[in-house]
């Protein structure tokens, strides 16, 4: 999603970096699975 001047090393976001930037923070949080060592129920 960066685009990278190899002879520079500059690293510059593409509009696709931008888009995803924006939207992941306006999804809604679903509840993940319980921590490893913890039981449901």
């Amino acid at each position: 999603m960066v685009r990278v001047d190899y002879d520079t090393q500059e690293r510059t976001p593409k509009d696709s970096y931008r888009w995803y930037r924006a939207m992941i923070p306006a999804q809604p949080r679903r509840p993940g699975p319980p921590p490893l060592g913890v039981r449901e129920g």
